[in-house]
């Protein structure tokens, strides 16, 4: 998949003006085009000036899972562990360790 990805933007940015370039002219497209355009490429994600192409991927993803837990969830969560905001209580093995996160976080939610 990624080899015809490569091919696809050679053949189309660098190498449109050949029909069918020599390996020697290919060799110097590649060296001269397309690793130089990589490398500026990763210096500016490396930089933060520019986001991987795999961010956009993962946003989306992560967007569509988010949406996935409703509030069904959440109530279902509440009645297994029987929070209750006013007294600052909780049911669940965690609240002894740390109970004050515990109780804000159901604020905010």
């Amino acid at each position: 998949m990624r080899i015809e990805s490569h091919w696809r933007i050679l053949k189309k940015d660098y190498s449109s003006r050949f029909v069918r370039p020599r390996l020697d002219v290919l060799c110097y497209i590649v060296i001269t085009g397309l690793v130089r355009s990589r490398i500026h490429l990763q210096r500016q994600v490396q930089l933060g000036r520019e986001k991987p192409s795999s961010y956009k991927d993962f946003v989306q993803l992560w967007r569509k899972c988010a949406e996935a837990v409703d509030n069904s969830a959440i109530l279902k969560r509440a009645e297994i562990y029987h929070t209750d905001k006013d007294r600052w209580v909780c049911s669940c093995s965690s609240f002894v360790l740390s109970h004050v996160w515990h109780i804000i976080g159901t604020q905010y939610r």
